[in-house]
């Protein structure tokens, strides 16, 4: 009964440390995702600078 015990244990570990490696990848993702949707906003807000320069 130990062995399963600690099997149980190690398991439990190794599930805990795989939703942290996820959620982890989640926020990277986020915050790229929001750099990106930034850039796409500052390079709109450039290309309407340009238009109204041009009228």
């Amino acid at each position: 009964m130990a062995t399963d015990i600690s099997h149980i244990q190690g398991w439990s570990v190794n599930m805990s440390i795989n939703c942290t490696k996820k959620q982890k990848q989640k926020v990277l993702e986020g915050t790229r995702s929001a750099a990106f949707v930034q850039k796409q906003h500052v390079s709109m807000e450039n290309m309407l600078e340009n238009m109204v320069r041009q009228l």
